[in-house]
């Protein structure tokens, strides 16, 4: 781990490991989950852009099962599929500390794994920011969705919504009384 360590060292400051857009090899982001799963050190963690596929969510599924540190993750723009999602949504109701999840332009290709994650995220009532841009929810689900979030009144929910050419960014604030979609 010293050698990963040493590697991004450049990148690791108060706590916060910025390895954004750094194509992380497998081996070497295995062998840092594994870290994860003790460290004390690292709250805030951004992985995007680094091609992280779903082998590599089954090594940070099992991190976050036992790290009590990392409150904010970022796994945007990599190649997570519908499977990784599903690794993930387990580990998302039985830790304790991660209160902001980003997850937006990845594999995901099926609205179920999605639906879920967001079901349960609305239900466990401890994350707080969910970033899910650039998947397309179709109404049914995003009524249901709304139904969850009147019951949630901490959450906010970053999504993309596309109208044609022009994209608008939501950030709703429940504590408003503001619809998600």
């Amino acid at each position: 781990m010293d050698y990963i360590y040493e590697r991004y060292s450049k990148i690791f400051k108060n706590g916060i490991w910025n390895i954004y857009n750094y194509n992380i090899r497998k081996e070497e982001f295995i062998v840092f989950a594994k870290t994860l799963e003790t460290d004390k050190t690292i709250y805030k963690l951004n992985l995007s852009y680094n091609n992280i596929d779903d082998d590599c969510i089954i090594a940070l599924a099992k991190a976050l099962k036992s790290n009590q540190t990392l409150h904010t993750l970022n796994l945007d723009n990599n190649k997570i599929s519908d499977i990784g999602l599903s690794v993930l949504i387990p580990v998302l109701l039985i830790n304790k500390t991660l209160h902001t999840l980003t997850i937006s332009y990845n594999n995901i290709t099926k609205i179920k794994p999605m639906t879920i994650l967001l079901i349960r995220i609305l239900e466990k009532k401890t994350i707080h920011t969910l970033g899910i841009y650039g998947y397309n929810i179709d109404n049914r689900v995003k009524n249901e969705i709304n139904v969850l979030l009147n019951r949630n009144y901490n959450l906010y929910i970053l999504n993309e919504v596309r109208f044609g050419k022009r994209a608008q960014t939501n950030i709703i604030d429940l504590n408003n009384n503001h619809n998600i979609f």
